[in-house]
């Protein structure tokens, strides 16, 4: 899976709260076009990013085999600080989803700057919490296979 995939299936996900909310409207966006402008004039591109009322959550995904680190961190908290600028009527919150653990220093500066890691290995096994929303992933498809040994005795003259 590439990591333009992965964003499409964290979109999918995000975009599964539209049916689970009643309330407001909510505007999920996703890939490369995806730009939310700071107060800098920047426009930062924005793996997913969801509008629900004055909230708008900025979510960067990561699909790698190694931690998310320190480094991709306090890139989304500069994200953050400055497009929070440049919307003042808004708050903006911001998500680390990934396939892998971030490392200490990753979640102490996490927790400093109130981002969210969450994990999300695949489209089935995952579980994200928006806001108040919690979404967990649930298979759309699955097999049960039952089965027991039997063995087969040919008596010479009946039981």
């Amino acid at each position: 899976m590439s990591p333009s995939e992965y964003e499409k299936i964290v979109f999918e996900i995000v975009e599964g709260i539209h049916e689970a909310e009643s309330k407001g409207a909510l505007r999920p966006q996703y890939g490369s076009r995806n730009r939310v402008i700071g107060l800098s004039g920047y426009k930062h591109q924005i793996d997913v990013s969801l509008t629900v009322a004055r909230s708008l959550y900025l979510l960067e995904c990561k699909r790698w085999s190694g931690q998310v680190g320190v480094a991709e961190i306090l890139v989304l908290a500069g994200r953050i600080s400055d497009i929070q600028a440049a919307h003042p009527n808004h708050i903006v919150k911001g998500l680390m989803v990934s396939t892998t653990r971030a490392t200490r220093g990753a979640d102490q500066l996490a927790k400093h700057f109130n981002i969210q890691i969450e994990l999300a290995t695949s489209a089935h096994e995952f579980g994200i919490r928006i806001g108040t929303t919690v979404l967990v992933g649930v298979a759309e498809r699955f097999g049960i296979a039952d089965y027991c040994s039997a063995e087969i005795i040919k008596a010479k003259r009946p039981l």
